[in-house]
């Protein structure tokens, strides 16, 4: 099954996935914001398998 941890980010609590193969995370726009992830505009795609590319909206790094 899936793995889920409680997390805090910037002081709010959090329930996060685990993925320990992943190479990104990734968090709705929405939650970032309400979270306070400082983000900078993306430019670049992603392509999962199966679907079609989708636009990279902001990235935050050094989280």
């Amino acid at each position: 099954g899936l793995q889920y941890v409680e997390a805090t980010i910037n002081g709010v609590k959090v329930r996060a996935l685990v993925d320990s193969d992943a190479t990104h995370n990734f968090v709705p726009v929405d939650k970032a914001k309400q979270l306070g992830i400082n983000a900078t505009k993306g430019s670049r795609t992603i392509k999962a398998v199966n679907l079609n590319a989708k636009l990279i909206h902001e990235v935050a790094k050094d989280v």
